[in-house]
């Protein structure tokens, strides 16, 4: 697949962030409460952070795999 693929588990101390979704290529928005892991998630996704567990794929390519 074409786009971004991503499932993807972290934790710091209470805070729990799961992220699962397949993105085609386009432009997309991302909102939420104060404190939902918007900020994490794009971290994570620009490689600024890294999660626990989980994949990350860019065009059918791994940029992450916890395993």
């Amino acid at each position: 697949m074409s786009g971004v693929s991503v499932n993807i588990q972290i934790k710091r101390g209470s805070f729990q962030l799961e992220a699962s979704f397949n993105l085609l290529p386009g432009v997309y928005g991302l909102f939420g409460p104060s404190g939902s892991g918007k900020t994490t998630l794009l971290h994570i996704l620009a490689g600024m952070g890294k999660p626990q567990k989980g994949e990350i794929f860019f065009n059918n390519t791994f940029v992450y795999n916890s395993s």
